[in-house]
């Protein structure tokens, strides 16, 4: 007779981790595609439906990779309560359902999710961040092609015996859009009001900024973009880290959100290395003094932290979005702008200013895995593109995002590939790099 095993917080967290890797490379959505799920002694079965192909063993190394990077990111899982039911089904339709129904009786949902990896609807405690899981392994592998079905079976070996839990959220404000909390978003569930930083009373993309009478509300940018404000404590341990005061767009909240500095920080105090990304659009012949912000405060990271810089001039991109520019003059003023940045006093030595045009050869190897990991559902959820936009518009995200990989600069870094990227850049560029 068999034992029965009680669901824990680990195994739950590892379906999570699991499914969403499986719908990323499989490009399936999370709706309605759990079939059944089991636990046994330190591991436990997933069993998946709408896969209908048997996936092929490079298709499940790169999900077992996602796997393992997902559980090493240690990302946080994040738990609402008490969501009204018909709210969640407007925002998210079905993507947070199993595939069995929950009963209509039930009025108000328990929603977990891990960012742009899953949503789901459950009542099971789990762990506070994918870190705590330890380790992973896939072990078994069983395709049905008559019923469609992949069943994955799994071992988990968590680092601790004794887990944090996530802690749980009430509040509806804080919900994530659909395009952050999966992802792959079916066609029939994009509209515009699911596009990154576009909601009612103001839009901000990287194109175009829109405000209510009253502004932009930043606070609501930062919970819709999924960031993290930087407080205070985040701004004295820059500052213990360093030895220097902080610069004043940090003091004075220029500079006001972040994506996991925190853990950057923790790895630059213990000796490993990082590198700055910012970059430039050229449109004009000039820079004017907004175009500044985001370099001067740039310096003064790199004066500070005494690291590596790395500039994107980007001619492709303001070839592809403005109809006036030829693609000879955007290059053009791609070094036009150079001079005014290399005036900006960056050290020579640990500065790479580059033109798309000119580096591509050297970086398209890194932008065509990109392109291949991004579907043109996700670009279109997160910037709005039509089916009117030229197909340059919707692949150039894979361009702006592929120098925060260090693989992109062999010169400079050679093979490493644990060295992270900090990239200074305004809120409306944030899609890229999520």
């Amino acid at each position: 007779m068999s034992k029965s095993v009680t669901r824990s917080p680990a195994f739950d967290a590892a379906l999570h981790v699991i499914k969403g890797a499986v719908c990323t490379v499989l490009r399936i959505p999370t709706g309605r595609t759990t079939e059944r799920v089991s636990p046994h002694e330190g591991g436990g079965k997933l069993t998946l439906n709408s896969i209908k192909e048997e996936p092929t063993e490079d298709q499940k190394e790169l999900i077992a990779t996602n796997v393992y990077n997902k559980v090493e990111e240690n990302a946080p899982f994040k738990v609402f309560t008490g969501v009204p039911r018909e709210l969640a089904e407007k925002k998210y339709f079905d993507t947070m359902y199993d595939s069995f129904k929950v009963p209509d009786s039930v009025k108000e949902l328990r929603l977990v999710y891990l960012e742009q990896w899953n949503l789901n609807c459950n009542v099971h405690p789990i762990v506070k961040s994918t870190g705590l899981l330890g380790e992973i392994n896939l072990t078994k592998w069983k395709y049905s092609a008559k019923k469609a079905t992949l069943e994955i079976s799994f071992t988990v070996e968590p680092a601790s015996d004794v887990f944090e839990m996530a802690e749980e959220d009430s509040n509806v404000e804080d919900l994530p859009p659909l395009d952050i909390a999966v992802p792959y978003v079916p066609d029939d569930q994009l509209n515009q009001e699911g596009v990154l930083g576009v909601s009612e009373g103001q839009k901000v993309t990287p194109w175009e900024v829109e405000g209510a009478d009253e502004g932009i509300d930043y606070d609501k940018l930062i919970r819709d973009f999924g960031c993290s404000p930087i407080d205070q404590k985040l701004i004295d341990r820059m500052e213990r880290l360093t030895g220097k005061k902080a610069h004043r767009f940090l003091r004075r909240g220029l500079f006001f959100s972040h994506r996991d500095l925190g853990i950057l920080l923790d790895k630059y105090e213990r000796g490993i290395p990082f590198y700055l990304y910012t970059g430039r659009g050229p449109s004009s012949e000039s820079l004017h003094l907004g175009h500044l912000v985001p370099f001067q405060f740039t310096k003064w990271l790199q004066d500070t932290f005494d690291v590596p810089l790395v500039i994107q001039l980007t001619d492709d991109e303001k070839f592809f979005f403005k109809d006036y520019l030829t693609l000879e003059e955007a290059h053009r003023l791609a070094y036009e702008n150079a001079k005014d940045i290399i005036a900006c006093g960056f050290d020579m030595d640990k500065t790479f200013i580059f033109s798309d045009l000119d580096y591509m050869g050297t970086m398209y190897p890194n932008v065509c895995k990109i392109q291949k990991l991004v579907t043109y559902n996700q670009a279109r959820g997160a910037f709005g593109f039509t089916g009117s936009d030229s197909v340059g518009k919707s692949s150039f995200c894979a361009i702006q995002a592929s120098p925060s990989f260090s693989t992109t600069f062999p010169s400079i870094f050679g093979d490493r590939k644990d060295i992270m990227c900090l990239i200074p850049q305004a809120i409306d560029q944030d899609p890229y790099f999520r």
